[in-house]
């Protein structure tokens, strides 16, 4: 990924959170809300820790998909986004 322009990589990160925006009101307002109070809390960390990670994945996928990238190379993306 070190060959990547920043553009470039910036553009895929944020299309990957874009994406992840935009599903989020619609899968928190089905498993976050309907919870009771004190189940609310760890249902919207783990939530958010879930929304993070596909967005990762997606972004990966991108870099793979578009560029070619080898599958390896995409885990510090990955890794950097679970950070």
């Amino acid at each position: 990924m070190a060959e990547l322009p920043p553009v470039s990589l910036g553009v895929h990160i944020f299309a990957a959170y874009a994406a992840a925006l935009g599903l989020r009101r619609l899968f928190e307002n089905r498993w976050v809300r309907v919870a009771d109070e004190v189940s609310q809390p760890k249902r919207q960390f783990v939530f958010d820790f879930l929304l993070g990670l596909m967005a990762g994945l997606l972004a990966a996928f991108l870099n793979i998909a578009i560029h070619g990238f080898p599958t390896l190379s995409t885990l510090s993306l990955i890794y950097g986004v679970l950070i």
